[in-house]
Parts: C-alpha cells; structure tokens; sequence
C-alpha cells in the first residue's frame, strides 16, 4: 500500500489525514556519471523540513538500446528510494528530458553519439539566444526531435511512444511495491516541437501590438519579434513591459487555440498510452501529468483526467527564469500562473503539487521568493522546488527562508489555513481535525531556526533538527478546528 493516496483533491495518508508534499528536486542529468548523493544529502533535505523528493531518472539511462533495460541504473536508484523511505521522504520518479536530448544538444555532454531515441534525421544542433530553452524556438533538430517523437515514429520496430511506455511499465515493475514511491512523473516539460511556431505567432503579434501601443516602436515583422526577445537588453524591456499583467495575459493567450489543439491530438493520448502501460503492473501509484511547457506561463490546458489515480504537476516560473544572475520576478505575472494552474487542477478534479519552481541563483534579489511563499500558502498546494545542492541546503543562500519555512506537513483531519509572516516571525495555522481519525494520531509541523515553546498551547512533542523542529500536535478524536500561532525565529 503506498503512503500517499488521493481523496477529493487532496493528497491523504491511508487514515485520511490531509498530507502537504513539499520538498526538492534531485537531479542528476549527465547520464555518462554515476547519481553521486550520499546518506548526507537525504539527510540534509530532511532537516530542510522536507518530506517530499521529485527525483530525477533519465530515459537513456533506464533504457540504454531498445527493450533493453539497466538493473544496475534501476537498483541504484532503488538505493535512493530506500534511504529516502527511511526518513519518512515521499518519492517521485520523474523522467527528465530538456530539449529532448541532453547529447544532441550538448548540455552536459560534449561529442557524444546521439541517444537511440534522438531521431535528428542528420541534422545538427544550433540554436541562437543567450537563455538554453531558446532552442525550442531556434533549433531545426530539437524541433525534428520532438516532431518525431509526437508523430510515433518507429525505431526496432515499434513507435517512439511505445518505446517510452514499456520503459515507463519495467519502471513501475520495480517500485511498485515500494510504498514512498508515490508518484510516476510521466514526462517533464514535454514541449510540442515545430507546432510551437503555429502557437508563437499570434503571440508575436500581439507581442508587437503591444510594444508599439506602450513604447511607439513599430515592428515589423515575427522574426524582428523574435531577435528583439533572444537579445538579453531587448528582452529585458519587453519583460518590463508585460509586468502589466493584463498586458501580458492577452498576449499569451494568442498561444490558446493552438496548445488546445496539439494537448488533444498529442498529449492527452501519449499520457493514456503510457499510464495503461504502467497500470498493467501498478494501480495504485499516481499518475502525475503536466502541461505542454509553453502553459508554464499561465495559459490554461485541455488536459482531461486519463486515470482516476492522477495528480497535476505544473511547474511555475516567470518568463524571466534563467535570464542570467539577480533575476528578479514579478509577483503579479507570478500569481496570475497560479491562479490558472489551481483552475485546471480544480476543473479536472485533480490534486496539485508545482514540480519545479525557483532556480534562483546566488546573485538573486532577496524578497522576490516571499511572494512564492504567499501563494503556496494562499492555494495550500505542494511544491517540490529546483534543485538540490548541498550548499543550498546550508542554509546561507538569500532564497533559504523560502525552501526551509514553517509548514503544515500532515493535518489530523483537514487543513484550512497557514500563514507565515517571516518580519515577525510568526506562523499561524488551523485546521478541521476528523473524529473517525485514529485517537493516537497527530498533526506535523515542522518551524525552521528557533521555536518559543511558550507561544505553543496544548499538548505537542518536538525533534531538533539541523535546521529547525518538527513539531507532534496530538488529534484529540473530535470533529473541532484547531489553530496554532507559533513564534519562531531563524
């Protein structure tokens, strides 16, 4: 039985306590190197106050050449889910892609032979722009990669997808029984190929609309469009500009019509093929599907339900993500995104944990990561944030508060509310406890730095961490709200 299930759009343990997934990306994408975590490193997530790993697994490591598949990659791996399920961390296996392929496109390996699955139909990798995704925009072969792989193309005698549904079912084989391996994460980021150019171009031209209405420079064409966004001092004006938010929502919706149109001839029967595959071994894990990557900016996705067992894995970054050191957010852009992602989640009756956010760098600009905070706290919502290091999780970096917080990890019943105000240092919390929960039950919390007992009514047992506490609040076996306020100080 695994330790995590679904119940009415919330993720439950087995006697229906409200469970907050909230915990880091491990991920490891130079598949010429062996995975290098330690004993150390699950510990130091661990006293992040994590319960929750999204851990990254590449399909040219599980699946070396055809229907030929790596024990020894699988038992690794196994190695982690073990050390993990001794902590009490929940496990997410993630197959990792970024444009499609890490050797093709030479992301960390240089002059290597293209991965079997990387259909380049002889062409090679370039790409213009000074941020890595843009080459989903500008690279012929990242475009022939992704059109092949949407388009099932054969290889061995069997279609592309096939292929990536008997490797997801020979995954499911081995952790299956595993009960912290919660969640098969089918395809991350899976971007739609050349079909992006049919949905960037009402976008470049509302893109163009807009800068001419706000700044009087007229455009002339989509390609002029696209060279002012891969020039890191245009870029930055127009990202200056869509801080307007209704500005930029009306231009990314120029993208809508299109995106429906790929998710339902491609995407929604790519995750059917691939989530009965893994139910011929696994009913009971989830299923965690995402959007194509271009709705990370906040379109909304015609994504159906595929399996009654599913959760939403979007991910929530601004359009300046990767944009070179101290890149700041716009908390507005921010909270339009996830008002759209909660939409979908809820229209589809499904659970939701943002898989990746963050990746700010240690030139950021502090006070931009709160406003994530806030909107985690307002929706509720999981979150597994991008990535691990162990120096960030020493706890120095500007962006720490932010990934090691004050947090309701397990509710005896039903969470209603959490808020932290850092400036104070105070985390306030309530929730519905459920009669039917078993008596010696308890809530989780766990506060970073230093906990005022004092400020703690009731009863509650603590753990010292590295990091902070997690706090025990025992269930008093009846249908009452409960609400905490705790002082902390980091």
């Amino acid at each position: 039985m695994k330790n995590i299930r679904i119940k009415n759009r919330k993720f439950t343990d087995s006697s229906g306590n409200e469970i907050i997934l909230h915990g880091i990306n491990l991920a490891h994408k130079n598949s010429e190197e062996p995975l290098p975590w330690t004993e150390e490193d699950f510990d130091n997530i661990r006293n992040m106050g994590h319960n929750c790993i999204r851990f990254v697994i590449l399909w040219e490591n599980v699946a070396p050449a055809p229907e030929l598949y790596s024990d020894e990659y699988l038992d690794k791996v196994e190695e982690y889910v073990r050390m993990a399920q001794s902590r009490g961390i929940q496990i997410i296996l993630d197959m990792h892609q970024d444009l499609y392929s890490y050797k093709v496109t030479n992301q960390f390996v240089q002059g290597a032979d293209p991965e079997w699955f990387a259909l380049t139909d002889g062409i090679k990798f370039e790409t213009e722009g000074e941020v890595w995704s843009d080459a989903y925009l500008t690279s012929d072969v990242v475009k022939r990669m992704n059109d092949n792989f949407w388009n099932n193309k054969p290889v061995a005698g069997m279609g592309l997808q096939d292929h990536y549904a008997q490797c997801w079912k020979k995954i499911a084989e081995r952790f299956s029984d595993h009960p912290n391996v919660i969640g098969y994460n089918i395809m991350n980021e899976p971007n739609s190929g050349s079909l992006g150019e049919k949905m960037m171009l009402p976008v470049l031209i509302r893109a163009g609309v807009a800068l001419f209405l706000f700044t009087g420079k007229l455009t002339g064409s989509a390609d002029e469009i696209i060279a002012l966004w891969l020039n890191k001092k245009s870029r930055i004006k127009i990202m200056k500009l869509f801080d307007r938010v209704p500005i930029f929502k009306w231009v990314i919706a120029g993208a809508g019509r299109q995106l429906f149109k790929a998710e339902k001839k491609y995407l929604q029967p790519f995750y059917r093929v691939v989530s009965e595959a893994i139910r011929v071994v696994d009913s009971e894990t989830m299923i965690m599907t995402e959007p194509f990557s271009s709705e990370f900016m906040g379109n909304r996705t015609s994504l159906k339900r595929t399996d009654p067992n599913e959760a939403y894995v979007p991910h929530i970054y601004d359009i300046t993500v990767d944009t070179g050191p101290g890149y700041s957010t716009s908390n507005g852009r921010v909270a339009s995104i996830f008002k759209v992602h909660n939409k979908d989640a809820v229209k589809n009756n499904m659970p939701i944990i943002i898989g990746e956010w963050g990746a700010y760098t240690e030139e950021g600009i502090p006070g931009t990561e709160a406003g994530m905070v806030d909107l985690f706290e307002k929706y509720l919502m999981s979150d597994t944030y991008w990535d691990y290091s162990a120096e960030r999780a020493a706890g120095h970096l500007w962006f720490f508060p932010a990934i090691c917080r004050p947090i309701v990890l397990k509710a005896a019943g039903t969470l209603l509310f959490m808020k932290t105000d850092e400036k104070s240092g105070l985390f306030r919390c309530s929730w519905i406890e459920n009669s039917d929960v078993n008596p010696d039950d308890y809530s989780l919390l766990f506060i970073p730095g230093e906990v005022d007992a004092e400020s703690i009514d009731g009863e509650w047992t603590i753990e010292a961490v590295k990091h902070g506490y997690y706090l025990k609040v025992p269930s008093m076996g009846t249908n009452e709200t409960r609400s905490l306020e705790i002082q902390f100080k980091r």
